[in-house]
């Protein structure tokens, strides 16, 4: 049982506010300040959301980069970003500072560390709103005290596909939610699951409770992945060999149901009926989201293109890694 099978992603998000300024203030200036001391320390990208143009910044959203929210904050809103694009400042959203670190794979600690020394020099550097006993002051009650939020993406094909995902049991104050959080969707039997609030947690206790958590959902997705093929093993073959034939045949496909195609091709992988190199399938999901596609072709296509585009890519990149 291979954890990293299934996960696709690790973030740690950090939520940070500087004393004396209101929640969701909309002065111009505000963390001007802030931006300028992470460029100084860490030598970061930065860019004013109302600089970015819309496809930009929905294929921001799409890649986890900034949250829905910041893209709305045109008055003050600013995204700061590392090279590699694993790293993120959101400057400007429901708390002043949101500091974000992900990592391919299960890969909680590590990444705790990146985003932690961010907060710690914004501590050294800004009066960071801080209670002796609340913890860190935040905009939303739960996430005061660590103002931490722990979440794993992961692909639980089997879960999904026999309807168990909606009886699924999770401890105390972890939650599951769509791909890109708080009422989104399902979108081809991706989820992040996360720790619900951060009060009266510590660090290592809510990494603990998600760590433990993720195994746990790993092994009653393998359990129900071996319960579907013993059950009906032609059924799982054929709809697996079926979304192989439209991936690599469409000359046209939509996301949603290149997404859908694309949860029976990890089945498939996961009971060993396809192989692939890498970890292909896993970032078509996201390769091919609507502004992701826009952003890359650098061209305004229409919704017609768009499909045909995505149709192309998903068929070229399975084919190139398909062992």
């Amino acid at each position: 049982m291979e954890v990293n099978n299934l996960v696709i992603s690790s973030r740690i998000r950090l939520a940070r506010n500087i004393d004396g300024i209101p929640f969701q203030t909309k002065k111009k200036d505000a963390f001007i300040d802030v931006a300028k001391a992470v460029e100084k320390y860490f030598g970061f990208y930065t860019a004013e959301i109302a600089a970015l143009n819309e496809p930009l910044k929905l294929a921001l959203f799409e890649q986890h980069l900034i949250s829905k929210d910041l893209t709305l904050n045109v008055a003050n809103g600013i995204i700061i970003t590392n090279k590699q694009n694993n790293v993120s400042v959101m400057l400007g959203e429901e708390d002043h500072i949101r500091i974000q670190a992900i990592s391919n794979g299960f890969n909680l600690d590590s990444i705790f560390d990146i985003a932690n020394s961010i907060a710690e020099m914004l501590e050294n550097n800004f009066n960071i709103a801080k209670s002796p006993n609340l913890g860190y002051i935040t905009s939303c009650p739960t996430n005061l005290g660590t103002g931490m939020r722990a979440s794993v993406m992961i692909c639980l094909p089997a879960l999904t596909i026999s309807g168990q995902i909606k009886t699924l049991k999770l401890p105390k104050k972890i939650t599951i939610r769509g791909a890109y959080g708080e009422g989104s969707e399902n979108e081809g039997g991706i989820y992040q699951i996360s720790n619900q609030n951060t009060i009266m947690e510590t660090k290592d206790e809510i990494i603990n409770k998600v760590f433990f958590t993720i195994n746990d959902i790993v092994k009653t997705e393998y359990d129900a992945q071996q319960a579907l093929f013993l059950q009906n093993q032609d059924f799982v073959i054929d709809n697996v060999m079926r979304a192989w034939g439209v991936l690599t045949n469409a000359y046209l496909i939509g996301s949603k149901e290149a997404g859908k195609n694309l949860m029976w091709l990890k089945l498939g992988e996961c009971l060993g009926i396809l192989k692939f190199k890498n970890k292909i399938v896993d970032e078509l999901f996201f390769k091919i989201k609507p502004a992701t596609i826009l952003v890359k072709d650098k061209k305004n296509i229409s919704p017609l293109e768009r499909d045909k585009f995505r149709a192309k890519e998903i068929k070229e990149k399975l084919l190139q890694n398909k062992i």
